[in-house]
């Protein structure tokens, strides 16, 4: 693949994270006008589920103006700021502890990227696109030692197994996971990106694959869960690339097919069809895992308001972790941007409400 075309693409779609979480802060919206829930989805093919939490409280956070991306080690919240590309720590209270990393090309800085929650032994991983790089922290016991990891391809998310051992998603490699060296080398590669579709077509390698395959990392144990952004279908592998589980809606989401537009000597990449966007973040603990959902057909935006809030989702699905089953479905009591689980709570990330403060919910699950 084209690394610099490739890496354009992606560079592109992530820096619309960030226009969209400035224009949040830019701008007031009307939050009641927001594409209604009804409009994301077909309610019929999910289980809607009533009284699936109690609300325990909600945090007010300052100092993060475009939330990104939370994880929770109860009572620590870590929040991702896309404006300085700094990650924060905070108590319990929403009291400012300490930050990590800022934006740059030195060791101890990150650009475009993306960290992957529950870390193995409290190491935070950053997959570091713009500097072809992983970067990882333990904000508990090395706040001021950061590790990297130079690679000759472009992360999409990573988690580090130990010292020498990293799972990296990526699209500039020939499959979606492989097993990294400290050095930097592939030793193994899984997870076929035509393991995403039902019907187990062969998946071409080309510029588009960045586009239509974007997505991330979440840990647990020994796991890798591996989910995209369109298409419904996650799978959850060992570290030795066993398939464990693989999960979908009661009515899959099929990955949309992609289109190249030429312009004279450049070429761009957009999306085909009426897929929705499914999966904007995925969590799990021991029992459940738990995917915030979009629905919104990118396709059918109107205007720039529209596409802030297809990126901000107000609906979990939920699945039995071992099997892969799912469950149900229930709503949140505002639009999310992330989500983290810890014990039996979850914790809600947004930015999306009246008086334009950054929040986190956290709500006691009563299943």
């Amino acid at each position: 693949m084209n690394k610099r075309l490739s890496f354009i693409t992606i560079f592109l779609l992530a820096a619309g994270s960030t226009l969209v979480a400035f224009y949040f802060q830019s701008k007031k919206i009307d939050y009641s006008n927001f594409i209604p829930t009804k409009e994301r989805i077909e309610t019929s093919n999910l289980i809607i589920k009533d009284s699936a939490y109690k609300k325990l409280g909600v945090m007010n956070i300052e100092k993060v103006f475009n939330p990104y991306f939370l994880f929770v080690d109860y009572p620590l919240h870590f929040i991702f700021d896309l404006s300085n590309f700094k990650m924060f720590m905070f108590d319990a209270t929403g009291k400012f502890m300490r930050s990590f990393f800022s934006s740059g090309r030195s060791p101890h800085e990150i650009m475009m990227g993306k960290f992957t929650k529950k870390p193995i032994n409290r190491y935070l991983s950053y997959a570091d696109r713009q500097n072809l790089r992983i970067s990882v922290i333990n904000p508990y016991q090395y706040p001021d030692t950061v590790i990297t990891v130079k690679l000759d391809f472009i992360p999409d998310a990573a988690i580090r197994i130990n010292d020498s051992l990293y799972v990296v998603r990526s699209t500039d490699t020939d499959s979606a996971l492989c097993i990294v060296s400290s050095k930097g080398k592939i030793l193994k590669q899984f997870c076929s990106f035509s393991n995403f579709n039902l019907d187990k077509k062969a998946v071409q390698k080309s510029p588009m694959i960045a586009v239509i395959y974007q997505g991330g990392l979440c840990c647990g144990d020994s796991s890798v869960l591996i989910y995209n952004t369109y298409g419904s279908r996650m799978l959850l592998y060992s570290f030795t690339g066993h398939l464990k589980a693989s999960y979908d809606l009661p009515k899959h989401i099929k990955i949309p097919e992609g289109v190249a537009i030429s312009k004279g000597k450049s070429t761009s990449y957009s999306l085909s069809g009426d897929e929705p966007i499914v999966n904007l973040d995925v969590t799990m603990n021991e029992s459940y895992v738990f995917a915030l959902y979009s629905g919104v057909i990118p396709n059918k935006l109107s205007s720039f308001k529209d596409m802030v809030a297809a990126v901000n989702g107000n609906i979990i699905n939920v699945f039995q972790r071992n099997t892969g089953k799912y469950l149900f479905s229930f709503q949140l009591p505002c639009f999310a941007s992330s989500i983290d689980v810890d014990g039996d709570c979850l914790f809600v990330l947004t930015n999306v409400n009246d008086d334009e403060q950054t929040k986190v919910y956290r709500l006691k699950l009563l299943f």
